[in-house]
């Protein structure tokens, strides 16, 4: 074999490995570019990084089978965004991506999804009681919430009936209360250790104005605060510390009749509070 032969099996060689790398690289390139974007963009949302949330899923919407589960990513970011922004296009963008899911093409977690955004886009438009009503549709598929999440819809739900009571006058607010209370002794029969549930039965009896039954349960829920997650417990705690001393107290204070001294009395209620926690606390 002649160097020239040589040298040219060589180059042919050399130029098969340079195609095979190039071809390999392009593989690469190929692989980062079919990166799920719903994915990458769900990672962003779970960050609480809504911009790139949004900017993830956007490609997304060109592919038919991924577009409404892009669109309703980018519908909870917007919202998310509104929340901090209170800026009205950010809701308006919000209402139309979530409105345009296809909820055909979701999967059952996402349909819940759904029905969570729709609701928070109706609380922020301060359609309080809608927006119960499809928290509520959200808690009636416990399949697909994970323990910690219900609870967190079980707030929401509360919250938004607690703010249109705060609208209606007359009987109807303390029925309000009432079917505020009855959902949370079912939640906690279900799961004792809920915060939400424990938190919102002694709220709602302080709102009925029946407040020996609100420090009743406030007492209670404190107590049960040890069965809550650690970090729902120390939330819960800190409600009804804020319940029975900006709430619970001042009323008990204005039923009682013929006090000589109201700094006393308060002192007192003040103490017995102090030595339930000091008691109840680990």
């Amino acid at each position: 074999m002649t160097y020239r032969d040589h040298a040219a099996r060589v180059t042919r060689a050399f130029d098969l490995w340079l195609t095979l790398a190039v071809w390999a690289l392009l593989g690469v390139v190929a692989g980062a570019q079919t990166v799920d974007p719903v994915i990458e963009a769900r990672a962003s949302y779970n960050r609480g990084d809504w911009a790139a949330a949004i900017a993830a899923a956007s490609p997304a919407l060109q592919l038919a089978d991924r577009q409404s589960e892009a669109l309703l990513l980018i519908g909870r970011a917007t919202l998310e965004q509104f929340r901090e922004t209170a800026e009205p296009s950010d809701l308006m963008r919000a209402r139309e991506a979530l409105r345009a899911v296809d909820s055909e093409r979701l999967s059952a977690r996402s349909r819940t999804e759904l029905i969570l955004g729709l609701g928070e886009a109706l609380y922020l438009d301060a359609s309080y009681r809608a927006a119960a009503e499809l928290f509520d549709a959200a808690l009636g598929d416990g399949a697909n919430l994970a323990s910690r999440d219900r609870d967190q819809v079980l707030d929401w739900w509360a919250t938004a009936l607690d703010r249109f009571a705060q609208t209606r006058e007359g009987d109807e607010r303390p029925r309000i209360y009432a079917a505020i209370s009855e959902r949370m002794v079912t939640e906690l029969r279900r799961t004792p250790g809920s915060a939400t549930a424990a938190y919102w039965r002694a709220a709602a009896a302080l709102a009925r104005s029946e407040v020996d039954l609100a420090w009743d349960l406030a007492v209670a829920g404190w107590v049960q605060s040890s069965l809550a997650q650690p970090n729902h417990a120390s939330n819960l705690r800190g409600d009804l510390d804020r319940l029975v001393i900006s709430g619970i107290i001042p009323q008990r204070l204005e039923r009682l009749a013929n006090i000589s001294d109201v700094d006393a009395a308060r002192a007192g209620m003040l103490a017995e509070w102090e030595l339930t926690k000091q008691k109840w606390t680990k």
